[in-house]
């Protein structure tokens, strides 16, 4: 082996390079690492190439590549060879150590999703069309407001404790199994629905209440009719009502009663109802909705 002046390079001065060459050798991509020499006698001549190429490669005694560099262990004696004679050598073993690759090209570890949380599912009711404080679609009349003394029906899907007929109470509560006493007073029927299922699923241990109530008798709105029609004395105010049908509901007028001059007392206020000419389509808006405490008094 030559030095590129021409001048003859010995054996050892390349081994003591070698090593280094190797190495720049598998950073320059030239040799992969497996591929790394297993004998002396071939590093030499790779890192001979090599020093040739770049002759001033290893003018510095400390390398400066972050590449490890290949351990080569010395040749090893066989042990039972004269001490005056030459053996050969067993060859030495060249480990080469894995490039490290560099951080843009190690691979991105792969990003977790968040994890799931189930959400616990609320209860909820069945059978009144509507959830808590839902209003009626528009055009239709307004849920009749639960008030003390009303009897109200309930039904719970598989549940045979809760189910009956209940009172509300003056105070303005109801008391049922599972759920104790509670107010419902100002409650339309299916805001009530939807708090006894929500009672049901919270403190009595049922997971999905289904809920059916019903109102059974309002005794806790009325109107009262008075003088010339064929039935007088309180009404049960059930539903919207305006005085036309609270008219026809109580039999009609009496031959002599006052048709033009039906009087509905609200408190301090006084309507007046002309029932010949809401027959005939004359100032409807006379025709208004009942409303609790309502007093109808026809003159005779």
């Amino acid at each position: 082996m030559f030095n590129p002046d021409g001048t003859h390079r010995p054996d050892a001065a390349i081994a003591a390079e070698a090593a280094r060459a190797i190495a720049q050798l598998i950073k320059d991509g030239v040799m992969k690492p497996q591929n790394a020499p297993a004998t002396p006698l071939k590093g030499f001549d790779d890192a001979n190439k090599y020093i040739e190429k770049y002759p001033g490669a290893f003018t510095e005694s400390t390398p400066t590549a972050p590449v490890s560099a290949p351990a080569v262990s010395a040749p090893v004696k066989p042990a039972d060879c004269p001490a005056d004679l030459p053996c050969a050598s067993t060859p030495a073993k060249v480990e080469v150590s894995a490039v490290t690759p560099a951080p843009s090209e190690q691979a991105a570890a792969p990003v977790s999703e968040p994890p799931q949380v189930a959400v616990p599912r609320k209860a909820n009711s069945a059978g009144t069309g509507a959830g808590t404080g839902a209003k009626p679609a528009p055009g239709e009349p307004p849920y009749y407001v639960l008030g003390p003394n009303d009897v109200v029906g309930v039904f719970v899907f598989e549940e045979r404790t809760v189910p009956g007929t209940y009172t509300i109470g003056p105070d303005g509560r109801i008391s049922m199994p599972l759920i104790g006493t509670f107010r419902v007073v100002g409650l339309t029927v299916p805001e009530l629905s939807d708090l006894i299922a929500q009672k049901l699923h919270d403190d009595g241990g049922v997971l999905e209440p289904v809920v059916n109530v019903q109102l059974l008798r309002s005794n806790s709105k009325q109107y009262t009719i008075v003088g010339g029609l064929g039935r007088t004395g309180p009404v049960p105010l059930l539903r919207d009502t305006s005085v036309l049908d609270a008219i026809a509901a109580a039999g009609g007028f009496k031959d002599f009663a006052n048709k033009k001059d039906v009087q509905i007392r609200r408190s301090t206020q006084t309507f007046h109802f002309n029932y010949l000419e809401v027959l005939k389509g004359k100032n409807m808006a006379q025709n208004i909705q009942l409303e609790d405490g309502d007093l109808i008094i026809v003159k005779e």
